[in-house]
């Protein structure tokens, strides 16, 4: 048998990826800073993918994954699919999102919610999508399929997955799992990536949040714990 020796540049800067540092990119295009410094030296490119399934894997919703993503979300056009309560407009737009270019869609079923986020990546008339998957579990072929819509539509998919899903095989080139360890702080573990392992878990202090925020939370015993913009449904009328 013949052997062949390969060199592998030290050049960071060399086009050739070793899996020791973190790749160019997590996905196709360039990366999207997130907004928190700490966070994007942890992630290849320096962002979020700009196009392409990325996947927040949370303990319960509301755990601050709205805090963490709106850096990079606002003011932009995107489609929410299946949000597990009520958006409230006004926390939201304190978060800097515009609430006027925000659409939720309400699927009845998995399968409607899989479509509708679908057809939405496609389209390539999105800056995001964000889903919140559920406790159904997804079909690998689904995620793919998923995943190939958002490159082809050059649109980045945030699935907020539950925790228990971690073990599942999954397309998505970037997974975090996310977890609160006080009221505006948060643990994540990049435990999918380009690059080697992170040495151990990152703790991100978020943004306060919005007064509005703060407000409904106290109004309502249906949202105690949460800690994101949600609304009960008595505001519903000021939810986006």
């Amino acid at each position: 048998m013949r052997s062949v020796a390969l060199a592998f540049p030290d050049d960071p800067s060399s086009p050739v990826w070793t899996a020791d540092r973190l790749a160019p990119s997590a996905g196709a295009g360039e990366a999207r800073p997130t907004g928190h410094a700490a966070l994007d030296a942890e992630l290849p490119g320096g962002g979020w993918p700009a196009a392409g399934l990325t996947e927040l894997l949370l303990p319960a919703p509301g755990c601050g994954e709205l805090r963490l993503l709106a850096p990079a979300l606002a003011a932009s056009a995107q489609l929410w699919v299946a949000p597990p309560l009520q958006p409230y407009a006004p926390a939201l737009a304190a978060l800097g999102l515009a609430v006027d270019r925000l659409t939720v869609a309400t699927p009845a079923t998995p399968a409607d919610a899989a479509w509708a986020a679908e057809q939405a990546l496609r389209s390539g008339t999105l800056a995001a999508v964000v889903w919140w998957q559920g406790e159904t579990p997804l079909l690998p072929a689904t995620l793919r399929r998923l995943h190939l819509a958002a490159i082809e539509g050059g649109t980045p998919l945030f699935a907020l997955r539950p925790a228990a899903q971690r073990a599942q095989s999954s397309p998505a080139p970037l997974r975090l799992a996310l977890e609160p360890i006080g009221p505006s702080r948060l643990a994540i573990e990049v435990f999918k990536r380009r690059g080697p392992p992170m040495a151990a878990p990152l703790a991100l202090t978020l943004p306060g949040l919005p007064l509005a925020a703060r407000r409904a939370r106290r109004l309502s015993t249906s949202t105690a714990g949460l800690s994101d913009a949600v609304v009960r449904p008595a505001l519903a009328g000021l939810a986006a």
